[in-house]
C-alpha cells in the first residue's frame, strides 16, 4: 500500500510499503529541497523512485527493498525490481535488506555457493550492479545465540553510469542501538561535473567489479589468514597445556578430545601460514624479478647452480669432466 502525504511537513515527501508475513515493511523519505520526486512505483517487495537533483537537474532512479525469504517469493524480487529496470532507463540506486549473500565470505559460517547466492549473484552480473567498500566492519546483522551468527544481507548497489555521475563512494556501518541490522550510510564526494570517457564500456564495468571484489578479497584474507599466527600460537599454548597434565597423568576422554581438537587446529594454521609465506614468495619474486636485474640474475644462477651436474660416477668411475 502507498501513503503519501504533505501533512508532516511541507519539506518532506515519503512513500510506504506496508509489512506482509514474514516481510518488513519499507519507508522512502526524502527532502523536496534536494529532490523533486517524479515518479513512483510500489510493489510487492520495493518502492522505487525517480528523482531529479534540485541543484543538478540529475535524474535517477533509487529503489529500497525488504528481500523475502522464502526462495520463490525471492524470484518474484528480482523480476519486480528487472521491471523498474525496464520501465526507467536511468541512473539506478538500490538498496535494502535483501536477505541474502553474494559470496559465502559473507557469511560467519562460510558455506558453500548456494543456489540463491548465485541467483543474487545473476541479478548484479545481469544489470552490471557495483558493489561499494563497505566501512565499519564485514557484516550488517548478526543473531543467533550471543549474535554468534553474522551476514552482510545489507548493502547499497547501484549501476555503472550512477557510480559515473557521483565521486568517492562508500558506505560505512552506523551505531546498531535496537535492531539485529546495522544502519548504512551511502556516503560520496558530489556529483561529477563532467562525463566520463570510459562510460558503459566493458574494461569499465570490469575494473569496477574487480575493485569490488578486491575488498571483499581484502576482508576474507583479514578473516581467515590474518590472524593465522595468532590461532597458531593459541593452539600451541593448549597443546602445551594438555602435554603437561598428560606427564602428571593419564588424561580422560574429554581431556583428550580437547588435545586432539588443538593438535587439528595447529596443523590447520601451520598448513595455512605455509601457504601464505609461499605466495608472498612468489608475489616477491614477481615484483622483484621484473624491478631487479641483480635480483632476476642472481635467483637465475642459483637455479642453473641447482640444476648443474658437476660429476657422475659410472661402475665406480667417477666422471667430473666431458668423456
Amino acid at each position: 500500500m502507498k501513503v503519501m502525504s504533505d501533512r508532516i511537513g511541507k519539506n518532506l515527501g515519503w512513500v510506504s510499503l506496508d509489512a506482509r508475513g514474514t516481510a518488513g515493511g519499507v519507508l522512502v523519505m526524502w527532502d523536496k529541497r534536494v529532490l523533486e520526486g517524479l515518479e513512483v512505483e510500489v510493489g510487492s517487495f520495493s518502492i522505487s523512485c525517480r528523482f531529479r537533483n534540485c541543484e543538478e537537474g540529475f535524474v535517477w532512479v533509487f529503489s529500497r527493498l525488504y528481500g523475502p525469504i522464502k526462495g520463490r517469493e525471492r524470484g518474484e524480487l528480482w523480476e519486480e525490481l528487472a521491471v523498474v529496470k525496464g520501465l526507467w532507463n536511468d541512473p539506478w540506486c538500490i538498496a535494502g535488506d535483501f536477505n541474502v549473500v553474494w559470496f559465502p565470505v559473507e557469511t560467519s559460517n562460510g558455506r558453500q555457493m548456494s543456489t540463491t547466492m548465485r541467483e543474487f549473484s545473476g541479478f548484479i552480473d545481469e544489470f552490471e550492479l557495483v558493489d561499494p567498500p563497505l566501512g565499519g566492519g564485514a557484516f550488517t546483522w548478526s543473531g543467533g545465540e550471543g549474535g554468534s551468527l553474522k551476514a552482510r544481507l545489507d548493502c547499497f548497489l547501484f549501476s555503472v553510469d550512477w557510480e559515473e555521475s557521483v565521486s568517492r563512494v562508500m558506505q560505512f556501518l552506523l551505531p546498531r542501538p535496537v535492531s539485529d541490522h546495522s544502519p548504512i550510510l551511502l556516503d560520496y564526494g558530489g556529483m561529477r561535473t563532467g562525463k566520463s570517457l570510459f562510460r558503459g564500456k566493458p574494461s569499465f564495468v570490469l575494473a569496477k567489479k574487480l575493485q569490488a571484489l578486491k575488498y571483499v578479497l581484502k576482508m576474507w584474507n583479514k578473516d581467515t589468514l590474518g590472524n593465522v599466527s595468532v590461532r597458531k600460537d593459541a593452539a600451541l599454548e593448549k597443546l602445551n597445556y594438555w602435554d603437561g597434565l598428560e606427564r602428571l597423568g593419564s588424561l580422560s576422554e574429554e581431556d583428550r578430545s580437547g588435545q586432539r581438537i588443538a593438535r587439528d587446529e595447529f596443523s590447520h594454521c601451520a598448513i595455512l601460514e605455509e601457504i601464505s609465506w609461499r605466495q608472498k614468495s612468489r608475489a616477491l619474486w614477481l615484483k622483484e624479478g621484473d624491478n631487479n636485474t641483480k635480483f632476476f640474475h642472481r635467483m637465475a644462477n642459483a637455479r642453473r647452480r641447482g640444476n648443474f651436474i658437476s660429476s657422475l660416477t659410472v661402475r665406480g668411475v667417477r666422471l667430473n669432466k666431458e668423456e
